[in-house]
């Protein structure tokens, strides 16, 4: 991050290549939550969550990522179900498209409609 705002007072303003190469995250940037593990889990989970972005249906864990703030509580808490991805990418097309983990086919029906996937 430093370096970004060293070169950025030397040189004035400074852009990057992206979207046309990979734009790699500074170390430590925490981009988005993934669920690494989306079975058998109790309603603790839920708990950990201070937006209530965590939800268990059915033993099976869903992560609301535009309810997440980032603040790490479930990664810290089960590492072994939840984990960063240092990227930047993260926009959808709908909000329901923002749900990941344990979502059925009916949760995913208007994303696929949008793109055309039938």
């Amino acid at each position: 991050m430093l370096e970004w705002i060293l070169r950025g007072l030397h040189r004035g303003r400074v852009t990057t290549r992206y979207p046309f190469t990979n734009e790699e995250p500074f170390v430590g940037f925490r981009g988005r939550v993934d669920v690494l593990d989306d079975g058998a889990a109790d309603r603790d989970v839920e708990a950990v969550c201070p937006t209530g972005a965590i939800q268990v249906r059915d033993g099976r864990v869903r992560l609301d990522r535009g309810r997440c703030i980032l603040c790490g509580a479930c990664v810290e808490a089960a590492p072994d179900r939840f984990a960063f991805r240092a990227t930047y990418e993260t926009a959808t097309r709908r909000r329901s498209s923002l749900v990941v983990g344990a979502v059925d086919d009916q949760d995913l029906a208007p994303t696929r409609r949008a793109l055309g996937d039938r």
